[in-house]
Order: structure tokens, then sequence, then C-alpha cells
């Protein structure tokens, strides 16, 4: 479609966050291809969501005092999800992860941040999607994901 000229919504493709080092070996690097056919991202998942109380919080639900919502199997074992993080940044690959949850969210941000100090400043594009529900605290933290130097 793309060369016949019939393609007429932008596409960017990601993959998994932990299928990373199939686009890496291939040489994709963050926004391969054209304005229309992109790939070189990949995503997480830190937390599930707020119809099903899995989103991640500090403090329990209000409608289920029991629950905080829970990570995700791509969280765990601990340190696994700042591994493909890293590894994933280091190959000059978009790494976004899904966050709703307050703690979740603080997470997402301390791998950012870890992944960055590790692998040096540069122009990188680290995503939270959607990033529904963050501390006042943090928000500040979120905010410097556009500055090329800033340390999260």
């Amino acid at each position: 479609m793309l060369e016949r000229g019939e393609l007429k919504r932008r596409i960017y493709a990601i993959r998994s966050i932990a299928a990373w080092e199939i686009l890496a070996k291939t040489g994709v690097r963050a926004a391969f291809g054209s304005d229309m056919l992109r790939i070189g991202g990949v995503k997480g998942f830190a937390d599930g969501s707020l119809g099903s109380s899995t989103a991640r919080f500090f403090q329990p639900y209000s409608d289920a005092p029991q629950a905080r919502g829970l990570l995700v199997g791509q969280m765990l074992p601990e340190g696994i999800m700042l591994q493909r993080v890293q590894a994933a940044d280091l190959h000059g690959l978009q790494v976004m992860i899904h966050a709703i949850g307050d703690e979740a969210n603080l997470r997402v941000l301390d791998l950012y941040r870890d992944a960055a100090g590790q692998n040096g400043a540069r122009d990188r594009r680290f995503r939270i999607e959607p990033a529904q529900h963050l501390r006042s605290s943090e928000i500040p933290r979120l905010m410097l994901f556009g500055s090329r130097h800033a340390s999260l």
C-alpha cells in the first residue's frame, strides 16, 4: 500500500519489550522508516487496568480495600524490566511502558532514570502510556522526558 500510494494512515509498529533483541539484531533503531510507516519502538507493561482493579497503586482501591492492583509478569522477577529497558535503550530503540497506577508510574520513572544513568545522556523519547495516575511529586520528573540531558 505504501509503494502504491494507498496508505492513508500513519503507522508506527512496535514490538513487545520482551522481544527487543529482534529489532536490535536487524539494525532497526527508533523511528526507522518513513513518515507513513515506521518501526523502532518496544512496549512493555507495568500494571493492569482500573476496571479490573489491577492498576498498581500505593493505597488500596476505595471499592476494594483488599486490592492495590498488581505488577504484570513483564515486571517480574524484580530487575528484569530494567535489564530490558537498558538494553533496548542502549541499542537505540524507543521504549514505552504502560502504567496507570501511581506506584506503577513511579516504578517506570525509576526504570527510565536508571537506564538513562547507565546509558548516558542522549536524545531519547521514553514514554509512559497512559501515565494516568501520578503523585504530584512525580509530575516534574514526567515533564523532563522532553529534555535531552535532564535526569529523571
